[in-house]
């Protein structure tokens, strides 16, 4: 998704990351979440809101409540 969908914006990330002594780990939940965030919603990092971010936690809390990510919906 990073080489497709606003691959300056993700090297930013990185940058940024590194920058402040985050971990790698850290910038990858990051750009994992945007990258979701760009395949569902469309546009560029520059086009995500608050709002985005809500809904996609808020989705995540139920999957979580469900039985996590192992579970099989279908």
């Amino acid at each position: 998704m990073a080489e497709v969908l606003d691959p300056g914006r993700f090297e930013h990330l990185v940058q940024m990351a590194a920058a402040q002594s985050r971990s790698s780990k850290d910038a990858q939940i990051a750009a994992t979440r945007i990258a979701i965030l760009l395949a569902s919603k469309g546009g560029l990092i520059q086009d995500i809101t608050v709002g985005d971010c809500v809904e996609l936690f808020d989705t995540q809390r139920r999957v979580h409540v469900r039985g996590g990510q192992h579970k099989v919906d279908f």
